[in-house]
């Protein structure tokens, strides 16, 4: 007599004979039967899809990095501080450098206006009498000194600018200078932003010497 474990046994021998001669056939496993973990089959590729003539001829619309830094003209706005508060409020006067730096190393750039403004907005200076070229790597500058207290905590100077073809744009910075004593100082420096140079900007500033840049 067979025990109940041997029939198990044997029964499960008969059904895994059975699934094996399935699969030599051909023979589909039902659905219930089916491994809970079987591996998913790949699905069978696509067809490549046929690229009309207009599709490979519109023009990229990412131009490369370098191309998109080149422009021909803009306008920068730099915050500037010829004092700032210290302690209780008290104003500290600092000296003011403006540098223009052209980083192009083949290319020069015209400066249209350096242009000196308060706290308030108000145009105190036109810094340049005529436009200025800047060669490549060529850098310029343009001093407000620490007795000079028009502009103020909220003070800016906007540089506008041309190229006569693309080139990079030129880095515009202030830093600005505190003696405590003969020799001891503390500096900090700003970086220009871009400004809209279609905007209109105010015209009348009150007569100064024009500073050359140097």
């Amino acid at each position: 007599m067979m025990t109940t474990r041997a029939m198990k046994w044997e029964t499960g021998g008969r059904l895994c004979r059975l699934l094996a001669l399935a699969a030599m056939c051909g023979c589909s496993v039902p659905a219930g039967n089916e491994p809970r973990d079987a591996p998913r089959q790949p699905a069978a590729p696509r067809e490549p899809r046929e690229t009309t003539r207009s599709e490979s001829q519109a023009p990229s619309s990412a131009a490369p990095a370098a191309t998109r830094d080149r422009v021909r003209s803009g306008r920068l706005y730099v915050p500037v501080y010829s004092h700032i508060y210290t302690k209780e409020g008290t104003p500290e006067d600092l000296a003011i450098t403006i540098s223009v730096r052209n980083v192009s190393p083949t290319r020069s750039l015209i400066l249209e206006s350096v242009e000196y403004y308060s706290t308030a907005g108000t145009l105190l200076e036109h810094f340049l009498e005529s436009q200025a070229e800047i060669g490549p790597f060529e850098t310029v500058e343009f001093f407000i000194g620490t007795r000079d207290r028009r502009g103020g905590s909220g003070a800016n100077v906007i540089v506008s600018w041309h190229a006569d073809s693309p080139v990079l744009k030129p880095l515009v910075e202030a830093v600005m200078v505190r003696s405590v004593t003969t020799n001891q100082a503390y500096a900090f420096s700003t970086r220009a932003i871009e400004v809209p140079a279609d905007a209109d900007l105010p015209l009348d500033a009150p007569e100064r010497p024009v500073v050359s840049p140097r």
